[in-house]
């Protein structure tokens, strides 16, 4: 093998190195080209970035929460409670404690007027009957013993008239005598009306000795019954209570002063109970009471009302949410009533709720207008030129925010 010498093999390293370090023009080209494509994209984006500042920095038109006119019925309601009772109650009392002997009817049961409703021990008719006679036969006997003395008083007076005549008595006792006279005749008219009374209760009596039974006095349901046949010292449960059908009810309702005057007789009314949630009943408006319910914060004013129960599923003491319509307007123009509550900032003052405002290309524009029926949602109004509020025509409520606070809802500012 033959080596090269030193000197040679330097010289050839050099070559290779000048070589490696010779550039191919086709690689120049890529390069420049690549060089030309940066360039580009960053003036591209410097561009856009300056766009993007300048149209930040550009005024953006207001952006309003609009509502739109329309057409739709209107109904002003007033809102109460209350409770539902029969139309009609009766008490039948029982003549006296241990009177019954059988009980006829149960609580809840219908009755027909004049149907037994429980069986009277006629032994205690006879003890209240004889004891009636006994009675009337002591007040005639104080009626008598006030005759006689009453007589005696006329005498003694007459006797000392004549005395004082032949001055043998003096004034006073003539006085004396007169006055005797008097309070005897006063006794003997309390004798004789004790008299009359108990010839009263004679006759109760002797009616009551013929009855041997309890009877309905009206057609309709047993609301109360006695609860057993000789009832305990103070049981309210003592006697009868008789309410009419329960086919029609009556509503007992509370309504605020500022309200009962839009009542009158014959207005509709709904109402629901607790018992039957999402179902509505019908009613009307029968009478408005005047003795006032005072209390600490308000006063009130009773409003009774019929309803019709069909089925009989509503029961008396069901606690009643009512709804009075006091007032409506059908197919009337109606607006928001936020509309007419909306001011600019930018807008002069202004009489309350007289006007709304368009929202257009050029910015907010004012329509005067009379504000009429209200349910406290909608408003009906009249504008004062009847083609400057068409229906579909947007109206502001308020300017949306367009740079909301962090954790807040959507802006809104509903101006002054």
């Amino acid at each position: 093998m033959v080596v090269p010498a030193p000197a040679k093999l330097a010289n050839v390293q050099a070559e290779i190195l000048e070589q490696s370090l010779v550039i191919p023009p086709e690689v120049r080209r890529g390069v420049r080209r690549r060089r030309w494509v940066t360039l580009a994209v960053l003036a591209a984006l410097s561009a856009g970035g300056a766009a993007v500042l300048v149209a930040r920095n550009r005024p953006q038109p207001t952006q309003y929460r609009t509502t739109s006119v329309e057409r739709r019925t209107v109904v002003r309601m007033v809102e109460a409670t209350g409770h539902l009772d029969v139309s009609t109650r009766v008490e039948v009392a029982v003549p006296e404690q241990g009177a019954l002997v059988k009980l006829l009817v149960q609580t809840g049961e219908p009755v027909k007027a004049g149907q037994p409703l429980a069986q009277l021990d006629a032994r205690a008719a006879q003890i209240a009957l004889r004891g009636a006679q006994a009675t009337l036969a002591a007040a005639g006997s104080r009626v008598a013993e006030a005759q006689t003395a009453l007589a005696a008083a006329t005498e003694a007076r007459e006797r000392t008239e004549r005395l004082v005549e032949k001055q043998l008595a003096s004034t006073s006792d003539l006085v004396s005598a007169k006055s005797a006279e008097s309070k005897a005749k006063a006794a003997l008219a309390t004798a004789r009306a004790e008299r009359s009374a108990t010839t009263q209760g004679l006759q109760s009596a002797e009616l009551s000795q013929t009855l041997t039974t309890l009877a309905s006095p009206i057609d309709g349901v047993v609301l109360q019954a006695p609860s057993s046949l000789a009832p305990a010292a103070g049981d309210k449960r003592s006697g009868f209570v008789v309410g009419s059908a329960l086919e029609t009810l009556r509503v007992d309702a509370d309504v605020a002063e500022s309200e009962v005057g839009q009542l009158h007789p014959g207005q509709v009314a709904h109402f629901s109970v607790p018992a039957f949630p999402g179902r509505t009943f019908d009613g009307k408006v029968v009478r408005t009471g005047i003795d006032a319910q005072r209390g600490v914060a308000a006063v009130r004013y009773p409003v009774e009302l019929s309803a019709d129960n069909p089925g009989r599923v509503l029961l008396p003491g069901m606690t009643a949410t009512v709804t009075i319509e006091v007032d409506r307007a059908e197919n009337a123009l109606a607006v928001r009533e936020a509309a007419l509550r909306y001011l600019p900032e930018e807008a002069g003052e202004a009489a309350p709720r007289r006007q709304v405002w368009l929202v257009t290309p050029r910015g907010l524009e004012a329509v005067a207008v009379k504000p009429g029926l209200t349910d406290g949602a909608f408003t009906v109004v009249e504008p004062e030129s009847a083609s400057a509020l068409p229906v579909g025509t947007r109206l502001a409520l308020g300017v949306l925010n367009p740079e909301p606070s962090k954790g807040s809802g959507p802006g809104i500012k509903l101006g002054r």
